[in-house]
C-alpha cells in the first residue's frame, strides 16, 4: 500500500520495470502464457497496458487502477505496466481490461501480448500444457526495442 509520500501511480509511465527481473522473469515466464479468448497471441495472465488520456489527472488514474486492484510494475511507450489479480486463467484479466476501458480516462488498456513468435512455437493454450520456444518484444528496461528468447 502506498503513502501519500510514494505514490501508486506515477505521473507519466514508468520507462522500464520497478520490479526486481526475477520478477518480470516470472510473470513473463511461457508456462504463465495463456491465449485468447479475444486476441491472438500468448500473453501474461495478469499484466495489463493502460494508457491514459493526458488530461487525466494523478486521481483520476489512481482511481482506475483501484477499480481493477491493479499496480503499476513498469512503463514504457506511453503505457503503464499494471499488475491485476488473476488465477492462472484468462479470467480475472479481462474484466479488469473491460472495466478499465469503460473509465473516460482511459485511451486504451490490453494484455501484454508477446509478439515474435518463432515459426514452428506453439504456447500453452488453456490447458494444452504444450511450450516451445518464443520470442517477445523486450525493451522497456532498455529503452529499445529488441527480441529476446524467452524461456
Amino acid at each position: 500500500t502506498a503513502t501519500p509520500s510514494e505514490p501508486k501511480v506515477p505521473g507519466q509511465a514508468p520507462s522500464g520495470f520497478l520490479i526486481p527481473d526475477d520478477s518480470v522473469a516470472n510473470l513473463y515466464a511461457l508456462t504463465r502464457a495463456i491465449m485468447g479468448p479475444r486476441v491472438s497471441g500468448p500473453y501474461p495472465p495478469d499484466v495489463v497496458l493502460v494508457n491514459f488520456h493526458p488530461w487525466a489527472s494523478g486521481e483520476e488514474r489512481q482511481s482506475a487502477l483501484d477499480y481493477v486492484k491493479g499496480r503499476v510494475i513498469g512503463g514504457g511507450w506511453d503505457a503503464y505496466y499494471v499488475l491485476v489479480p488473476a488465477d492462472g486463467t484468462a479470467a480475472p484479466l479481462w474484466p479488469a481490461v473491460d472495466k478499465l476501458l469503460a473509465l473516460p480516462q482511459v485511451s486504451n488498456a490490453g494484455p501484454d501480448v508477446m509478439a515474435y513468435l518463432t515459426p514452428n512455437a506453439r504456447i500453452p493454450n488453456e490447458g494444452t500444457g504444450e511450450r516451445f520456444g518464443a520470442m517477445r518484444w523486450a525493451g522497456p528496461r532498455s529503452g529499445a526495442p529488441a527480441v529476446r528468447k524467452l524461456r
